[in-house]
């Protein structure tokens, strides 16, 4: 049975509110197979990598669809998003500037913006590591019962 595509985006994503990622991404790529430029295949299935937590894999489903419809706001919200998972910093300010530039949502934005400088002041990983002195003393007030003193 050949299915239109907006047949075959329906099943995609009844399949992917049943929970079924596996199914929904085959049927999104197929789709994009037959119109590589389709907006909510393209969205879709970089959401399906976000939620896997594979940014990088979003990021040029996210950027087709949203250069196949600029317009959408939760196209530019999860594309900032996946650029900034991605540990992509600077362009995550770029694409936010570009997103004020389409007439997004300035607090959305700004709640986007206020993330990525907080990340970019307390970055994930330390760049050394805590002297042996710290490390001793956090866990001897650990040991001691001390959490308040561990804590701190």
């Amino acid at each position: 049975m050949n299915l239109t595509v907006e047949q075959a985006l329906e099943k995609a994503i009844q399949a992917q509110k049943d929970g079924n990622s596996q199914d929904a991404e085959h049927i999104y790529r197929a789709i994009l197979q037959a119109q590589p430029s389709h907006s909510i295949a393209n969205y879709n299935l970089g959401a399906l990598c976000m939620l896997a937590k594979k940014p990088r894999d979003a990021i040029p489903f996210l950027k087709s669809a949203l250069d196949n419809n600029p317009k959408a706001e939760l196209f530019w919200l999860t594309y900032i998003e996946a650029l900034f998972s991605d540990g992509q910093i600077d362009n995550s300010r770029s694409a936010i500037r570009r997103a004020r530039s389409q007439g997004m949502d300035a607090s959305k934005l700004s709640a986007l913006e206020k993330k990525i400088t907080t990340f970019s002041g307390h970055p994930h990983r330390p760049s050394s590591t805590p002297p042996q002195q710290a490390i001793d003393s956090l866990l001897n007030a650990y040991q001691s019962g001390n959490y308040d003193i561990a804590e701190e």
